[in-house]
């Protein structure tokens, strides 16, 4: 699936929060999908993108897209594995 076609599911915002809790969000959000869904999930630079790309990779899960925004934010989307 091209990361242009997709469809966003769900949105969540985890700038505001300290690791690990970007990770635990990510994944409780990440548990509400349907396989094939995908998560957008807004993070800050450094630590939490290392932390939430290592733990949705060992779940199954495939990062499709991660663009960094003007500021230290990054967008991730993630497809939901099976």
């Amino acid at each position: 699936m091209s990361a242009s076609k997709l469809d966003i599911t769900k949105s969540i915002d985890t700038c505001g929060d300290v690791c690990p809790m970007n990770m635990v969000k990510t994944k409780f959000a990440l548990k509400d999908l349907s396989t094939g869904e995908v998560l957008q999930v807004m993070l800050c630079g450094g630590e939490p993108i290392r932390n939430v790309s290592r733990s949705v990779k060992d779940e199954g899960h495939r990062i499709v897209k991660l663009d960094k925004q003007d500021d230290d934010t990054f967008i991730m989307l993630i497809e939901k594995g099976e």
